[in-house]
């Protein structure tokens, strides 16, 4: 991502960090069963053997989860003075830009779920930006407060 001239970044967003708990706390649910079958096969094996099975074992998963922590905040929206722009990254090695001109947008939407919603912790969803093409739209999800983010965005189109 470059900027053009006279462009200046007005904000950068990263994604609501709830739903990475989330998704931490699936990895460890898939992966408490690892540990109660090494629990179980522990009289078999030597407690060498059985250390060294927890041990890796812990750092598969604490792998897992940084990996997955790298992607997860590698993502950003960033709005500037002339346009958004989401980098969204597939793995480390794969990142998809997507951008929208100020000038092109005609609708920004959030999208909020749930009755949780009211509680400030679980203030996320998705922000749509709507251009005149199809391909061009912009979709942020897992964003924190995406109705203020709509707002925001609004506010600097009327600019």
């Amino acid at each position: 991502m470059r900027l053009g001239q006279d462009e200046r970044i007005v904000l950068i967003v990263y994604h609501h960090y709830m739903p990475f708990i989330y998704q931490v706390l699936q990895l460890i649910f898939i992966a408490l069963p690892f540990y109660f079958g090494i629990y179980f096969l522990s009289p078999v094996f030597t407690l060498k053997t059985i250390i060294l099975s927890y041990l890796i074992l812990s750092v598969i998963l604490l792998f897992i989860v940084v990996y997955l922590g790298l992607i997860y905040w590698l993502d950003k929206l960033i709005i500037t003075n002339k346009r958004v722009i989401f980098i969204d990254w597939k793995y480390l090695t794969v990142k998809v830009e997507s951008e929208a001109s100020l000038n092109d947008i005609q609708d920004v939407v959030s999208v909020e779920k749930g009755i949780l919603t009211f509680f400030p912790i679980f203030q996320y969803g998705t922000l749509i930006v709507k251009t005149a093409s199809q391909k061009a739209n912009v979709e942020f999800p897992q964003a924190p407060r995406p109705s203020i983010l709509q707002k925001f965005i609004t506010r600097i189109i009327n600019l």
